[in-house]
């Protein structure tokens, strides 16, 4: 291996305490987000083994960054990482929140992880029917209306060249303004103080990056009969990014003989931040020393 540990995680963190041990686990977090949001979990659990939870390119800098990315680097810096731990431990286990799930079952379709735990992960998006009761239930959790959506369509109108500036693109801007307002107010109305303390996503949106993350998605579910590593899948029944019905989606597509589902119904789609959260620690746990 060329690049050492830290020059792999770029920018990421270790969870490693007093000697070696003979599990190492690769922690993948979400889309647009850091490593910081999965603290909490690395933190209850690095007494049973070693952590080591990467960056992937283009999140926790700017958005300008992510914008540059594609889907194929953030795989290409978590494989690293994997080598890397499949080269220096007897075993490696892995660990996705989020898109860090799908990319744990893209890597588990050519590697051999001892095991494979996802949370909230996405495996198939085009769910007309979760997108559009999403979007109604965010309009009204956010007291959004067509009067407040025509309010900041005229404050973007009066940014300084907006009218003439082709490179502003005004709907963008509109868009994006909601996105953050509805960010905020999700944080003022956290059930948790980790939420608010670990949450670390870009408070403007990426198009380049959700097309990537699209094309993530679409290729890892290709083939995922491949995945034959013993998994546990986490979801909520309250997530309101990914449809519940990718659990059963996973489940029916890989070739585990060891497989199942753990399902909560208090948390949105940060289970590792929510209030069910030391109830998924405890999971987790139990499911990585349970001897397979």
């Amino acid at each position: 291996m060329d690049k050492n540990i830290d020059d792999l995680l770029s920018g990421g963190y270790k969870f490693i305490e007093d000697n070696q041990k003979e599990i190492a686990c690769l922690l993948i977090h979400g889309f647009a987000a850091s490593p910081k949001e999965l603290i909490p979990l690395a933190n209850y659990l690095k007494s049973e083994l070693d952590i080591y939870a990467p960056l992937l390119p283009g999140h926790g800098t700017t958005i300008d960054d992510l914008d540059k990315k594609k889907f194929t680097e953030w795989i290409s810096c978590a494989n690293q990482v994997y080598e890397y731990l499949n080269n220096n431990y007897k075993k490696v286990i892995i660990i996705g929140f989020s898109m860090g799930g799908t990319i744990g079952l893209h890597l588990s379709k050519k590697k051999s992880p001892y095991k494979l735990i996802t949370i909230s992960s996405p495996i198939d998006l085009l769910d007309l029917k979760f997108v559009t009761t999403k979007i109604k239930e965010q309009w009204k959790l956010n007291n959004l209306s067509v009067k407040k959506i025509i309010a900041e369509i005229e404050t973007v109108s009066k940014i300084k060249n907006a009218k003439t500036d082709k490179s502003i693109d005004k709907t963008k801007l509109v868009i994006n303004n909601i996105y953050k307002k509805i960010w905020d107010n999700r944080l003022k109305s956290a059930k948790t103080e980790k939420l608010i303390k670990y949450i670390d996503t870009y408070d403007s949106l990426s198009y380049h990056a959700l097309k990537e993350l699209f094309f993530l998605i679409h290729v890892t579910n290709k083939d995922l009969k491949k995945v034959t590593a013993p998994i546990l899948i986490i979801h909520s029944t309250k997530d309101e990014m990914v449809p519940i019905n990718n659990v059963s989606i996973i489940l029916d597509k890989i070739s585990s003989d060891n497989a199942e589902r753990f399902i909560v119904h208090n948390s949105n789609h940060q289970i590792p931040l929510d209030v069910d959260s030391d109830l998924v620690q405890k999971k987790i746990k139990e499911f990585i020393n349970r001897a397979i």
